[in-house]
């Protein structure tokens, strides 16, 4: 299983890259919207593509919302697991708008981190967003 990190801040990036390698799940991290576009439009991941996109809802150059409607228009989204630390009804409003699979409030342990993911990873079929 892949996962692609889009996930702004360090210390959080790193601790869930850390998670996913002791889980045995194959991941990738993007800092911003734009370099999770690049990495999507560039097919850096033709070979091996993402079967979980976990996102924050709020990065430095766009909105998590955002980067899915952009990818969208360039590619098939995989299932979406929104990571964020916003209100849990903010989270709500945005996932059921992006059609996200999961949804997660910072901080989460990582046992529901990990469930939550696998779940995504699960789904069968790219989750194609109501723009």
């Amino acid at each position: 299983m892949n996962v692609f990190l889009v996930e702004d801040n360090e210390d959080t990036a790193s601790a869930l890259g850390a998670l996913f390698e002791l889980e045995g799940i194959g991941f990738h991290c993007a800092r911003s919207g734009a370099e999770a576009l690049s990495a999507f439009t560039s097919g850096a991941h033709a070979a091996a593509p993402p079967d979980v996109l976990m996102l924050d809802l709020f990065l430095p150059d766009m909105a998590g919302a955002a980067l899915v409607e952009k990818l969208a228009h360039v590619t098939a989204v995989p299932p979406i697991v929104l990571h964020s630390a916003a209100s849990t009804s903010e989270i709500d409003e945005v996932a059921c708008a992006i059609g996200a699979v999961a949804t997660l409030r910072k901080p989460c342990s990582a046992r529901d981190l990990v469930a939550a993911t696998r779940r995504a990873a699960a789904q069968s079929d790219p989750v194609a967003p109501i723009v």
